[in-house]
């Protein structure tokens, strides 16, 4: 059995959403991730591309 390129894609988006919580955590001030609900609006979009068929 082999990976795809949609499981590539995946992961890579799942990589996105904890880049994005991390840097939240740290503090770094970027237009997107200038608050808690913004971070958890962009890690719901992104785990809904990761999955999406």
């Amino acid at each position: 059995m082999r990976l795809t390129s949609r499981d590539g894609m995946a992961t890579g988006l799942a990589a996105a959403a904890v880049a994005a919580y991390i840097a939240f955590l740290h503090g770094v001030d970027v237009a997107p991730l200038s608050d808690a609900r913004a971070v958890t609006a962009g890690v719901f979009v992104l785990g809904m591309a990761a999955c999406w068929p």
